[in-house]
């Protein structure tokens, strides 16, 4: 079952670092956050506070779905927090490349697979 998360509902925490968010799984309460380093990662920059929220917002899908993933996997902190790290964001980029857009110019440059290997000349 996967979790369901509380909509519009982020807080950050400054000593630990980390915005919280809410979810349930059926009628278990799951407390679940980002780390700030995942937050800046995301962003480029290093805002705070109600900023961190803010960038949290945005890209609430993507990391909603790293915690689903860590819940189902069991990963939890030593406080029972599921806990989004700059390196679960670098380790889903790495499972779901970004392709080039069917028809950009970076299309245009990817090597063929049907002539792959063969020397031009």
């Amino acid at each position: 079952m996967a979790l369901t998360f509380r909509p519009n509902r982020a807080v950050y925490h400054s000593a630990s670092g980390v915005v919280r968010f809410f979810a349930t799984h059926g009628l278990l309460f799951v407390r679940c956050g980002v780390s700030k380093d995942a937050l800046i990662a995301i962003n480029g920059a290093c805002p705070e506070g109600a900023a961190l929220e803010r960038i949290y917002m945005r890209h609430r899908a993507r990391i909603q779905k790293i915690a689903d993933r860590k819940h189902r996997a069991g990963q939890v902190d030593k406080d029972g927090m599921i806990v989004v790290h700059e390196h679960d964001l670098l380790a889903q980029q790495r499972t779901f490349p970004r392709r080039p857009a069917r028809g950009s110019i970076a299309s245009l440059y990817r090597p063929s697979r049907r002539y792959a290997g063969q020397v031009h000349g």
